[in-house]
């Protein structure tokens, strides 16, 4: 579900899906129910959010405004900070951010949740 048309902002839909696909490439079906948000583009200042679940466990919101970033576990209208770009690097490097991400994530969440998204082999 999006709230605002991705043809009226093509270039913060551009990059908020290239953050979606990749979640979804390198969370392996571990991140999933994507909703993006909050789109606004004025010229190169470009902000967006996207909302999703990991491990069936945390919601978690991705902002984007105007190269700063940042995951957040969401509770309501407040979220508990997991990882910024002050901290994490750039979209640049968009493989290695994810593997942060997840890193820290895990340390949040039960191995009995866990171990539902790890294959058995």
């Amino acid at each position: 579900m999006m709230t605002e048309s991705p043809t009226d902002k093509p270039a913060a839909f551009a990059l908020a899906r290239r953050v979606t696909s990749a979640l979804r490439e390198d969370f392996h079906g571990a991140a999933r129910s994507f909703t993006i948000s909050n789109l606004q583009e004025d010229g190169p200042l470009i902000a967006f959010s996207v909302r999703f679940e990991v491990y069936g466990y945390f919601p978690i919101v991705f902002n984007y405004d105007r190269g700063f970033f940042g995951f957040a576990i969401a509770f309501g209208e407040v979220g508990v900070s997991v990882l910024g770009s002050l901290e994490g690097g750039s979209l640049d490097d968009l493989p290695a951010l994810l593997e942060e991400f997840d890193r820290r994530i895990r340390l949040r969440i039960p191995d009995k949740y866990l171990d539902a998204y790890t294959p058995s082999g």
